[in-house]
C-alpha cells in the first residue's frame, strides 16, 4: 500500500494562495475531497492535484471577460447642486 502526502488546510491554503476559509468552503461544497483524521481535515495531494486540475478545466471553458464584473460607466450627476442640498419635498410627499 502507497501513502499519499497529505496537507492541512493552513498547507493547502499556503499552496494555493488563498485563505484557510477558502479551503474549508471548497471542502463544504465538496470540491476538493479530503479525509477526516481524528478531528481535522487532510487532503491527498492526488486530491488536491485533481482540484487543481478541475479549476483549470473549468477556467478554460469560461468565456474571456465576465460580464457580471463589466465595468457600467457612472453618467448621472457628478456633484449634488447647490439648490437641491436641504430640499426634502421630495421626502415630506414621500411621507406625506
Amino acid at each position: 500500500m502507497e501513502i499519499d502526502e497529505f496537507y492541512t488546510i493552513k498547507e493547502v491554503a499556503k499552496l494555493l494562495k488563498v485563505c484557510e476559509n477558502t479551503v474549508r468552503n471548497f471542502l463544504s461544497r465538496k470540491e476538493l475531497a479530503a479525509s477526516k483524521v481524528g478531528n481535522q481535515w487532510r487532503i491527498s495531494d492526488i486530491d488536491l492535484n485533481a482540484f487543481v486540475d478541475s479549476k483549470r478545466q473549468t477556467a478554460a471553458l469560461q468565456p474571456p471577460g465576465n460580464p457580471i464584473r463589466k465595468v457600467i460607466p457612472f453618467t448621472g450627476p457628478t456633484h449634488l447642486e447647490e439648490d437641491t442640498l436641504g430640499d426634502d419635498s421630495a421626502l415630506d410627499d414621500l411621507f406625506a
